[in-house]
């Protein structure tokens, strides 16, 4: 699965980190890293009207609706860690559903809206389905896998969890690419870890599965090259398609070019999906209704068909990565800072020296001014904000 720049789980490249330490003995790292500045929630109308923030930013993003409308589940980062929060659809009372310092994600809630289903990387560091009992506040680990497992559905009549998964799934390419590829396919299971099937084929794509209201019925996203289609100049390509789980007979919805994904019914027949296409973004309905269009991702529409939550992201701003910004450490042996390009410590480990990040991402290609770019580096000193200077 090729992940673009804008995908928010485990999808941060690291470059060059450098370490060094405190007075205490901790290990202090700086480091960059490439990934939107901040997400924010946003509800509005299915056709995108009268769009209005959900809660606080608070770097917010893939949320869903509970069955019954009332609940708005989210991942947010406004604590530090990745942890699942829901607030009202009226957007009142936000309460927080996980803290755990591991990474939690892509929550929904079950039809009687007593168990959460998420992804999470607790316990063995690999992305699983755990469910957590709301009242008892206990969780459990569903699929107990050392593969990934993603995006978790709850069927309509609660029996079946479906979600996606790269297990027994080697990695691939397309040629020319050169790129490693993942390969996913769709998975069901029942509550209590039993019954597990798979429903696609392996070696393919076929990823965020959601229910038809019969609990019958699946719709997902596919294509039939791991990786959504060949790097190059070809745009990747995805069909939506849906299934049924008793025959495994299968249905192509959509037919044409560009990426469709983050499918959905919106009531009993008619589907939704995400068309993407370069920077451009909409929500578009099997019936041919349009939905909401814009820097729009992973939209989750209401029971009742008339509302849709979805989450934007700004763009990086490298001009402010010229300072060291504190950010949540999973281990307290470790600080880490937010810095810009190529940071380098000074012998002593008080002093950090960087490239300036304006400059040097204005000036990427190798050219004179890239070359000269280099030589506009800024000196920091511990702790922050410190002192800073440009050299």
């Amino acid at each position: 699965m090729r992940i673009s720049p804008t995908t928010w789980l485990v999808c941060a490249l690291l470059a060059s980190p450098t370490i060094g330490q405190t007075a205490d003995g901790r290990e202090r790292i700086a480091f960059t890293v490439l990934h939107p500045s901040h997400a924010g929630l946003f509800l509005s109308d299915i056709d995108g009207q009268n769009e209005r923030p959900l809660v606080p930013p608070g770097d917010d993003y893939n949320a869903s609706f509970s069955a019954d409308g009332q609940w708005i589940v989210f991942t947010s980062e406004r604590a530090g860690s990745a942890d699942i929060y829901r607030v009202h659809a009226d957007r009142t009372v936000l309460q927080g559903l996980t803290d755990s310092t591991n990474y939690d994600d892509q929550a929904v809630l079950s039809p009687d809206g007593e168990t959460l289903a998420f992804v999470s990387t607790r316990d063995t560091g690999t992305a699983n389905i755990w469910l957590l009992d709301i009242k008892k506040q206990r969780v459990t680990n569903l699929t107990k896998s050392a593969s990934g497992n993603f995006r978790p559905s709850w069927s309509p009549d609660g029996a079946w969890i479906a979600f996606t998964s790269d297990r027994d799934t080697p990695l691939g390419r397309n040629p020319p690419s050169w790129e490693l590829m993942q390969s996913i396919a769709v998975y069901i299971v029942h509550p209590n870890g039993s019954g597990l099937r798979r429903l696609t084929p392996l070696g393919e794509l076929s990823g965020s599965p959601r229910w038809a209201p019969d609990s019958r019925h699946l719709v997902y996203y596919h294509s039939p090259e791991p990786g959504a289609g060949p790097a190059g100049p070809t745009e990747p390509s995805t069909q939506i398609v849906s299934v049924d789980i008793s025959t495994g007979a299968s249905e192509t919805q959509t037919s044409g070019p560009k990426m469709k994904v983050a499918p959905q019914y919106v009531g009993d027949k008619e589907i939704g999906y995400l068309v993407e296409s370069g920077n451009s973004r909409s929500f578009e309905l099997t019936s041919g209704r349009q939905g909401v269009a814009g820097q729009i991702h992973d939209p989750s529409v209401s029971p009742d068909g008339k509302t849709v939550v979805y989450h934007k992201v700004a763009p990086t701003d490298f001009s402010q990565r010229d300072g060291l910004k504190p950010v949540f450490s999973i281990n307290p042996k470790f600080e880490l800072f937010l810095t810009g390009f190529y940071p380098d410590y000074s012998r002593a480990r008080d002093q950090i020296v960087m490239n300036n990040p304006a400059e040097h991402w204005r000036s990427s290609m190798p050219t004179e001014a890239a070359q000269k770019s280099f030589s506009k580096l800024i000196r920091l000193s511990f702790p922050p904000p410190g002192r800073r200077t440009e050299i």
